[in-house]
C-alpha cells in the first residue's frame, strides 16, 4: 500500500538478493510501470526447481472534497464553513458585473473549477465544483442579487434652459402661461435623481398638461405635471380670400368688399365657392356662400378672444362671350370628318382649323348641302348665319362673329370630284388545279385566306400563279398576282458583274469589302460575293388590287398550308441498343430491371422508322431518370401539337447475380435442329460437354441473362451449341467456378 501523494513522486526501484549464486532470476531487472501494477519475480534453482514471488501494488487516494476558504472581491466569505454549500449574497446598488470569486483548496490533490451558471442584470449564480483525488465530488453555490435604487425624484426641470419657477423635487404640479400665438412648447429638460432611473413624457400640447414620469430602478414612480395655457389674440383680419381655390386679386385684410368677374358660360353657371385663409390659427371663420350669381357671399371672422369681429363681402359679374367657333360642319347631313362615307376630307373637323379640301366620288354633279352648328346657342353670336358659295371655283365660306363683337372667324371649304377608290374584288378562285375550299369563304371585305392541303401533298401539286382567277370590282382596277418574296442568304462564286438588291460583302484576296444595295460588283475568279436575294414562296400568293385613284390598295393573301401529321407513336424503344421486349406503340408504361448492384440506368432511345411511316416525321426527346425513378420518352408529331409520352421505370433486380447458383438458377434448352442453349442468372457459371467415356468435348463460360428475361426463354442470353444428328449420348455439366458441380444430365442427338 503506497501512501497518499506517492503518485506525485517517481516510481520506486525494486531490488532483490539471490539465495545463492547458482540461481537464475527473471526478470533480472524489475521495473514498475504504474502504482496499480503487479510485479512478478520467478526464481529458478540450479536443479530446475522454481518459486514465484508476486508483489501487488495499490495507491492510496485523498478523499478531501471540501474547500478551505472562498473569497469574494478579495475578502473571505463571511460565515464560510467547509460543509456549508449554499451562500446568498447581496451586491450594492448599481453593480453591473460579476464579483471576483477565488478559493483555497482543501489539499493539493483536489481539482476545483468555477462555473458561471446564471449572469443576469440583477441575479447571478456561480458554482465551484470540487473533485477529491479519489473522485469524490462536492459543489458550492453562490447566489448573488443586486439591490435596486429607490430614487424616483428629479433634481431640476428647465424650460428653454431656464429653471422652472418654484421647482422643488417634492412638488409635483405647476402652472405655466405661454405668449399669444405660441404653437409649440418650449424645450423641456430635466436632471435625473440618479442614472438608474427611467424617465418618459406625455405631451398634450400648448393648451394641455405635460407629464414627466420618473420610475426608480425598484419600480416606484413619481409624476411631475406642468399645465400650459396660451394667451388669446384680438386679431380678426384674414390673410387671404379665394374663389374656387384662386386668390382674389389685390386682396387687402383691411378692405372688406370685392367683385369677381366671371368668364362667359351659357349653362347655369356654378357660383364660385369662397374660402378663406386665416390671419391666425385660432380665429373662427363662418362663410355664407352666394346661392346665385346675383347674390353676395359673406365671410364673418371672429378673433380668438371671441369678441373682435370683421365681415368681408364678395359679389359676382359675368362677361360676354368671345367665342366665334363652330362645333361641326355638315355636308349633305354628314359630319365633315375622315370617317364620312359620302366624301373625303383632308382632315377631321377642328373648331380652330379654318381651311378644308373635300373630295366627292367620281361622277358627282353638284355641290353638297352645307349646314353647321356653333359651339354655343345662336343667341350668343353676333353673326353665325353667313354663307358665301361660289360654284365657279367650287368654294364656300362660313363667317362667324362672337357675342362681344371682338372675334371673327371664316371657315373656307374647297370641293373636288375624285377618281374611283374601289379596290375590292368580286371573286377570287383557282382554275385548272385541284384545291381545298377557301377558309373563310371568299368575301370582298376579307383579305386573309387559308387553303389546307392533305398530309403528304407535294409542293409541285399546289396551285401556281397561272391558276389564279379573279373578278374585278370595277374595270378600272389594276390587279397584280405574285408570290410572297422571302429573303435568302446567297453566295456567288462565278466570275461576272452582279447588281445588288441588298447590302452584301465581297471577299477578295482574303479581304472583306462591304457593298451597298444598288451597287454593281465585279466578281473575279477566286472571289466570293455574299448577299441576300428574293426567293418566291410557293406557299403564299398575293393578289394586289389598286383602285383607279392609284392610292387605295388592297392585298388578298392566299396562304396554302400542307397539313402536318398528327401521328406521334414510336416504332420501337432500345435499351443500350437492344430492342425493348414486349414493346407496343400504344402501350406507354414499362418496367425494366437492372442487375442488382448496378446504380446507373442504361441508355434509352426512341425509334422512329420513316420507311414504315413515310408521311409522319416525328421528333424524340428523352429525359433520363435515376434508378427507381421514371425515364420519359417524348414523341412529338410533325404538327408540334400531338405528343405521346412513354414511361420506363428502372428498378433493381431482386436476384443477386453474385450468389452461389443452385439447380434452379441454370437451364439447358433444346432449341431444335441440333441447337442447344445453356443459360443462367448467376455469375461465374461454366458449362462442360462430355461424351460417355468422360472425355471433355468443350467447356465455356455462360453469360448471365438479362434480369428482364427468364432463363427458360429461348431468346435469353446464353451459350449455344450445335451437334450433328448421329444418335450419340452426351452429358452436360453446369459448374460454379471450375470445380463445384451445380447439375448435370444426359442428352442424345
Amino acid at each position: 500500500m503506497w501512501a497518499i501523494g506517492s503518485a506525485k513522486n517517481p516510481l520506486p526501484q525494486i531490488d532483490y538478493e539471490m539465495g545463492d549464486t547458482l540461481q537464475t532470476v527473471a526478470p533480472e531487472l524489475v521495473e514498475m510501470k504504474s502504482y496499480n501494477d503487479t510485479t512478478i519475480i520467478v526464481v529458478t534453482a540450479e536443479n530446475g526447481n522454481s518459486n514465484t514471488y508476486t508483489i501487488y501494488h495499490q495507491l492510496q487516494h485523498s478523499e478531501v472534497d471540501t474547500l478551505a476558504m472562498i473569497y469574494v472581491n478579495d475578502e473571505p466569505l463571511a460565515n464560510f464553513h467547509a460543509d456549508t454549500l449554499t451562500y446568498n449574497l447581496t451586491l450594492p446598488v448599481g453593480t453591473r458585473k460579476l464579483p471576483k470569486v477565488e478559493f483555497d483548496k482543501g489539499d493539493v490533490w483536489q481539482t476545483a473549477k468555477l462555473d458561471t451558471v446564471l449572469a443576469e442584470t440583477y441575479a447571478s449564480k456561480l458554482e465551484i465544483h470540487v473533485t477529491a483525488e479519489s473522485g469524490k465530488q462536492r459543489t458550492y453555490t453562490l447566489n448573488f442579487v443586486v439591490e435596486k435604487s429607490a430614487v424616483d425624484t428629479l433634481v431640476m426641470i428647465t424650460l428653454d434652459g431656464k429653471p422652472l419657477e418654484g421647482f422643488a423635487p417634492n412638488i409635483f404640479s405647476y402652472n405655466y402661461t405661454l405668449p399669444i400665438g405660441t404653437d409649440t412648447l418650449p424645450t423641456i429638460a430635466y436632471e435625473m435623481g440618479d442614472t438608474l432611473q427611467t424617465v418618459s413624457v406625455v405631451n398634450n400640447g400648448v393648451n394641455g398638461s405635460y407629464q414627466i414620469i420618473v420610475t426608480a430602478e425598484n419600480g416606484t414612480q413619481t409624476i411631475y405635471t406642468i399645465n400650459f395655457t396660451v394667451a388669446k389674440s384680438t386679431n380678426a383680419y384674414l390673410k387671404n380670400l379665394f374663389y374656387d381655390g384662386t386668390a382674389i386679386e389685390n386682396f387687402d385684410p383691411e378692405l372688406f368688399m370685392y367683385t369677381i368677374k366671371l368668364p362667359f358660360d351659357t349653362a347655369a353657371v356654378a357660383v364660385p365657392e369662397i374660402s378663406a385663409e386665416k390671419g391666425e390659427e385660432n380665429q373662427t371663420v363662418q362663410i355664407t356662400q352666394a346661392a346665385t350669381i346675383a347674390d353676395t357671399a359673406v365671410v364673418t371672422v371672429t378673433a380668438e378672444d371671441g369678441v373682435t369681429v370683421v365681415v368681408y363681402k364678395v359679389a359676382f359679374e359675368m362677361l360676354q362671350s368671345d367665342n366665334a367657333l363652330l362645333e361641326m360642319i355638315f355636308l349633305n347631313g354628314e359630319e365633315m370628318n375622315k370617317a364620312a362615307k359620302g366624301f373625303t376630307v383632308n382632315d377631321d373637323f377642328d373648331a380652330e382649323t379654318f381651311e378644308y379640301t373635300i373630295g366627292f366620288p367620281y361622277g358627282t354633279q353638284q355641290l353638297p348641302e352645307i349646314t353647321w352648328k356653333g359651339q354655343l346657342p345662336n343667341q350668343y353670336y353676333t353673326t353665325i348665319d353667313s354663307l358665301l358659295v361660289n360654284p365657279k371655283d367650287s368654294t364656300a365660306i362660313i363667317t362667324v362673329v362672337s357675342e362681344n363683337g371682338e372675334v371673327t372667324n371664316e371657315y373656307h371649304l374647297k370641293f373636288y370630284v375624285g377618281m374611283s377608290d374601289n379596290c375590292k374584288l368580286n371573286d377570287l378562285y383557282f382554275e385548272g388545279v385541284q384545291y381545298p375550299p377557301f377558309e373563310p369563304t371568299f368575301h370582298s371585305d376579307s383579305t386573309e385566306y387559308v387553303l389546307k392541303f392533305e398530309v403528304g401533298t407535294k409542293i409541285e401539286e399546289l396551285p401556281k400563279l397561272e391558276h389564279v382567277r379573279y373578278v374585278k370590282g370595277d374595270e378600272v382596277q389594276i390587279v397584280n398576282v405574285t408570290y410572297e418574296q422571302l429573303l435568302k442568304d446567297t453566295a456567288y462564286t462565278t466570275a461576272g458583274d452582279y447588281t445588288l438588291a441588298f447590302n452584301g460583302v465581297l471577299v477578295a484576296n482574303n479581304e472583306r469589302i462591304d457593298k451597298q444595295a444598288g451597287e454593281t460588283v465585279t466578281l473575279n475568279a477566286g472571289d466570293t460575293l455574299f448577299t441576300k436575294v428574293n426567293v418566291p414562296n410557293p406557299f403564299k400568293i398575293f393578289v394586289s388590287v389598286t383602285a383607279q385613284n392609284g392610292v387605295t390598295r388592297r392585298i388578298y393573301v392566299v396562304d396554302m398550308q400542307i397539313l402536318k401529321s398528327e401521328f406521334s407513336l414510336l416504332d420501337g424503344i432500345t435499351i443500350n441498343g437492344v430492342a425493348l421486349k414486349g414493346f407496343e406503340p400504344e402501350v406507354f408504361e414499362y418496367t425494366y430491371l437492372v442487375p442488382m448492384g448496378i446504380t446507373t440506368v442504361p441508355l434509352v432511345e426512341g425509334i422512329v422508322d420513316m420507311e414504315k411511316h413515310p408521311l409522319s416525321p416525328r421528333e424524340v426527346f428523352v429525359t433520363m431518370g435515376n434508378l427507381g425513378d421514371t425515364t420519359y420518352i417524348y414523341c412529338e408529331a410533325e404538327d408540334k401539337i400531338h405528343q405521346s409520352i412513354y414511361k420506363i421505370v428502372f428498378e433493381s433486380s431482386t436476384i443477386n447475380q453474385g450468389d452461389a447458383p443452385t439447380k434452379e438458377d441454370v437451364h439447358w434448352t433444346v432449341l431444335g435442329n441440333g441447337f442447344f442453349k445453356a443459360t443462367t442468372c448467376r455469375n461465374n457459371v461454366k458449362i462442360a460437354i462430355f461424351d460417355t467415356a468422360g472425355r471433355l468435348i468443350t467447356m465455356q463460360d455462360v453469360p448471365v441473362v438479362d434480369p428482364n428475361d427468364d432463363i427458360r426463354d429461348s431468346g435469353a442470353a446464353g451459350v449455344t451449341f450445335h451437334f450433328e444428328r448421329k444418335g450419340r449420348i452426351f452429358i452436360y455439366v453446369f459448374y460454379y467456378g471450375t470445380k463445384k458441380v451445380i447439375t448435370s444430365e444426359k442428352f442424345i442427338y
